[in-house]
């Protein structure tokens, strides 16, 4: 696990060098390039919705309910988008909090993902 960005190179590093390693971060969405073997999956255990305890974000969220959705689906295409780099790479993603299904719902699913979508309520968007 990483706290800060120079404990955070560390952990990539340390990946580089011996794959069988797992990384255990609270936020990988951006910086990072996990190009073929250095990740096959990852885990979302939280959907990335703003921080309502931030007056900017509480404010533009009152005033338009829709940027809030977009800036929590932006973030999520982001990290789906982390362990798979170009056509020939793959990685499973496993998403375990059920307000993505919420925010799929809102948003609707990128239609390139409904196929890969292993849940059958996902499905149904």
């Amino acid at each position: 696990m990483y706290t800060d960005i120079t404990s955070k190179r560390r952990a990539l590093d340390a990946l580089k060098k011996n794959q069988s390693k797992v990384i255990l971060a609270y936020s990988m969405m951006e910086g990072v390039s996990l190009d073929d073997d250095l990740a096959r999956f990852q885990i979302l255990i939280k959907a990335p919705w703003p921080y309502l305890g931030d007056f900017v974000v509480k404010c533009r969220m009152e005033r338009n309910a829709m940027w809030f959705n977009t800036v929590a689906m932006n973030s999520t295409i982001q990290a789906l988008g982390r362990p798979i780099r170009h056509e020939n790479d793959w990685a499973a993603t496993y998403i375990l909090d059920s307000s993505f299904k919420r925010l799929f719902g809102i948003m609707g699913a990128p239609e390139e993902f409904k196929p890969r979508m292993a849940s059958k309520d996902l499905n149904r968007l």
